[in-house]
């Protein structure tokens, strides 16, 4: 273990080892050891005395032993996010190629000190869905400190926010947490990095990700939290902004869907009384801005937020499909003698169409800010 009191300033390191292999370095064999001897404890104590007596040790084991106070152990973490190569909205998760450090007070350690069976923290990122590769661990030793260095290649999930998609800005961030150890210490994090907090994406220039752009505002959030034994401990939630390349979607559905809409109004200027060339323009419009709609759920999965692309391209149906309602309705006054005005019509659908985009636009650019 280590005293408590949090590093003020980064030490000079002097000496230092490499440890291959993730759970070996993580767990820490000590650790393991005690824990598997207190597991071991406990389920004889199941066996011969009964569950209600097991409950009882499993507590007095897990507080270190006859109501003894755990210490804490103040484990300072940085996060350097070196390259940032995929945000998939369908799937909402990010893979990131991401350096994480993590510094301790360790009083018994020295420049010459054996990093053989040092204690080690047990700290895992929460939000991990699949961990692609690691690299070999580094650990380094100075005067009284301990640093542990991690870099792994993985995909993290987190909440998209598709409200104003394709104008959407996302927090992509990785959540970490320590996990519960036996012994007289547990961990708890707080950010080392507040005072440098840029360097996180210092290697933003580098990111390898497409369609996204624009990262910046580093943050770090500490929540407290109270874990099962009554250690108060944090979760760290550290991530970024970044924002959509919407370029692309402007070009490739947008323009085109507004096409598709005023080719339907085609049949405006297109004599009266021919009915099927004043109709295929406003089928051919309908059924292309249908599978618009629908291949929307390739991009971005259905979620409890509506989006304003989704919103645009029912909006883009219904006005196609309104010129059929409006050729039914002129037809039927020519069949009685009556001739109506198409282009007072084509004025109006223009008016409506072009407010109900610009209006949508913005109104769901506001709620996206909140």
């Amino acid at each position: 273990g280590g005293a408590s009191t949090h590093p003020c300033t980064q030490p000079d390191w002097t000496a230092g080892g490499v440890r291959g292999g993730r759970e070996g370095t993580q767990m820490g064999g000590g650790a393991r050891g005690s824990a598997m001897g207190a597991g071991g404890a406990v389920r004889g104590s199941m066996v011969g005395v009964g569950s209600v007596v097991a409950c009882v040790l499993l507590v007095v084991l897990a507080a270190g032993g006859c109501g003894a106070a755990r210490q804490p152990v103040a484990v300072g973490v940085e996060l350097f996010y070196l390259d940032l190569r995929l945000i998939d909205s369908r799937n909402v998760l990010f893979e990131v190629n991401v350096e994480s450090r993590y510094t301790w007070r360790n009083d018994s350690i020295t420049s010459e000190s054996s990093l053989d069976n040092i204690w080690l923290p047990t700290i895992q990122h929460t939000n991990l869905k699949k961990r692609e590769y690691g690299y070999p661990d580094v650990l380094l030793a100075g005067d009284g400190f301990v640093q542990l260095r991690t870099r792994e290649v993985s995909k993290y999930s987190f909440a998209f926010k598709f409200s104003s998609f394709p104008f959407d800005e996302q927090e992509p961030h990785i959540v970490l947490e320590a996990v519960y150890q036996t012994g007289d210490h547990y961990v708890q994090l707080y950010s080392a990095q507040d005072d440098d907090i840029d360097s996180m994406i210092s290697h933003k220039d580098e990111f390898t990700v497409e369609g996204w752009r624009d990262f910046r505002n580093p943050n770090v959030i500490v929540m407290p939290k109270v874990n099962g034994v009554g250690d108060e401990t944090n979760v760290l939630v550290i991530g970024f902004e970044a924002a959509r390349v919407y370029n692309s979607f402007l070009v490739q559905q947008v323009v085109p869907a507004i096409i598709f809409v005023m080719y339907s109004w085609a049949g405006f200027f297109i004599d009266i009384t021919s009915v099927m060339p004043r109709l295929m323009p406003i089928l051919i419009a309908v059924v292309n801005l249908a599978n618009f709609n629908a291949s929307l759920g390739v991009i971005i999965p259905r979620s409890s937020d509506t989006t304003w692309m989704e919103v645009f391209a029912l909006v883009s149906v219904l006005f196609a499909a309104l010129v059929a309602v409006e050729l039914l309705i002129v037809h039927n006054f020519a069949r009685h003698g009556k001739r109506v005005r198409d282009l007072e019509f084509f004025f109006f659908f223009f008016v409506c169409f072009a407010d109900t985009v610009v209006l949508g636009f913005f109104s769901f650019l506001a709620r996206s800010s909140y």
